[in-house]
Order: C-alpha cells, then structure tokens, then sequence
C-alpha cells in the first residue's frame, strides 16, 4: 500500500495506516510503520527514476531547447548543487508535512538530478518520523 500510494497520488497510505492503526500496538504499530515508509520510498524511487527517464523524452529535449527554460534549469541545477544540505532538508521536511508536496517535489529533484541517495534517506526518515507520531497518537486516542 505504501508503494502504491507513492506512485498513485490518490491513494492515501495516511488513511490506510488510520484504518489499520486500531488493531496495531506496540511493536506492531512500529514494524508498519517501517513497512509503510519503505513502501513509501521504493514508490518515490520509481517516481523518481520516471522523472529522469521523461528528460530523455523528444518532447523533453524540445521543451529544453529554449534558452529561457535552460538557464532556469541551470540556475536551479547549480542551487541543488551549491546547498545539497538545504535540498535535503527541503526533502525531509515535504517527507514529514508533505509541504511542498513529496509527488511534485520527486519529480523535481528527479528532474534536475538531485543526488538519489540523500533523496531517499531523506524520504525514508521523513515518512518514518511521520507515521511512527501518526499511529502512535492514534494508538494512544484508541486506549
């Protein structure tokens, strides 16, 4: 579900884990929450890995072609690469908020071929931190 949801904004791993979190304590709220954030990050990967693929596209390379679009790009490659610790953060942050939104934000860094290790150790904590509070507070209105 967490990988499905990765790739499938519409579908909510949010309201899968609150559907499930009444019948997971413990132990077992923390191992789906592992689970959920792992599915979540293999799902931003592919999404990612998409997006890197899509610049190859001849409709891509056309759009790029224009002197106004490829001096943004630069200008924002050369950002990426100036702050990566900011980057990161921005990704963590979206991870744990979803401000900006992590699908906008994946393609994103894909896009401009931010590093794709710090992007996903960033997505993976972020989601963690995320759903570990989640059903945790749910587990403690529950009982």
């Amino acid at each position: 579900m967490g990988l499905l949801s990765a790739v499938v904004p519409v579908i909510s791993i949010e309201a899968y884990l609150v559907a499930v979190a009444n019948s997971v304590h413990g132990t077992a709220a923390i191992v789906l929450a592992i689970a959920a954030a792992t599915g979540q990050t293999v799902g931003k990967a592919i999404l990612y890995w998409l997006s890197v693929r899509a610049t190859t596209l001849p409709w891509f390379r056309r759009k790029i072609s224009s002197d106004k679009w490829q001096r943004s790009y630069d200008l924002w490659r050369a950002r990426i690469e100036a702050h990566p610790w900011s980057t990161s953060l921005l990704v963590l942050v979206s991870a744990f908020i979803s401000i900006p939104p992590l699908y906008l934000l994946t393609v994103i860094a894909g896009q401009l071929r931010f590093r794709l290790s710090s992007f996903l150790a960033m997505v993976f904590m972020g989601r963690l931190t995320r759903f570990l509070i989640m059903l945790s507070s749910l587990d403690y209105l529950f009982n």
